[in-house]
């Protein structure tokens, strides 16, 4: 199997950025930084917490779309612009070497051996988008047959093997989850826990945990009190 292809992509590097400037309270896809301050955050979250299909922005990224709110749109391009030379400027100052060369040797193949027992098969080719505003959170998508996981590799390298796990379980549980709610239009799915999509939320990540839970007791076990750990951190 192909090992992971790490890349720094800046746009998503800028878009992240913009994004830890907006605290979404009891959301489970905030990003939030305390650290962060600007200007145009507080019409920005306004206008994010007003829009439907919020969602679609936290993947704009990877599947280049956004919210059809024009004004959501606008927002976020302004705020992209206005942080754009900040964010690009510590981009190059950045020397990803060494968090690189720990993901391959700490996780990467204890990671490859759970996905593919995951998937019963070889699994599409994976890449990690390295983007240091992702913290301890991930985003995840499809691209060109080509699974892409986004997350900081700056974290622990136990946590790094987790949140990445997590991702790339969806894809093998959330069609189980999805035949449960009996066929449900997942962009139905709400973040914030007075959402009325929430319900579907969590069952998507519950089922993914669990089918992580699995993987790793049987395929790699030395990582099972770090999935507990990281289980218990969000609430599982």
């Amino acid at each position: 199997m192909t090992p992971p292809l790490i890349v720094r992509p800046l746009r998503a590097w800028v878009h992240y950025h913009v994004l830890s400037h907006l605290d979404l309270g009891a959301d489970a896809a905030n990003l939030f930084r305390a650290d962060t301050r600007s200007a145009w955050a507080s019409a920005l979250l306004e206008t994010y917490q007003n829009t439907p299909d919020r969602l679609r922005v936290q993947h704009t990224p990877m599947t280049e779309t956004c919210s059809q709110n024009m004004a959501l749109r606008s927002g976020l391009q302004a705020a992209r612009d206005a942080v754009w030379s900040t964010v690009e400027l510590a981009w190059q100052r950045d020397e990803p070497q060494d968090r690189h060369e720990r993901f391959y040797l700490e996780v990467a193949p204890a990671l490859q051996a759970c996905r593919a027992a995951a998937n019963g098969a070889t699994p599409p080719p994976l890449i990690i988008w390295d983007v240091p505003a992702l913290g301890g959170n991930g985003r995840a998508a499809p691209i060109k047959g080509n699974r892409v996981v986004a997350t900081s590799l700056a974290e622990p390298s136990d946590h790094v093997f987790c949140q990445v796990l997590h991702e790339e379980m969806h894809p093998v549980t959330d069609p189980l989850v999805a035949e449960m709610f009996d066929g449900i239009d997942m962009r139905a799915r709400d973040t914030h826990v007075d959402g009325a999509g929430y319900v579907l939320h969590r069952a998507l990540e519950v089922a993914a945990v669990e089918g992580g839970r699995q993987i790793v007791e049987q395929v790699a076990p030395r990582f099972a009190p770090a999935y507990a750990r990281w289980c218990a951190a969000h609430g599982m």
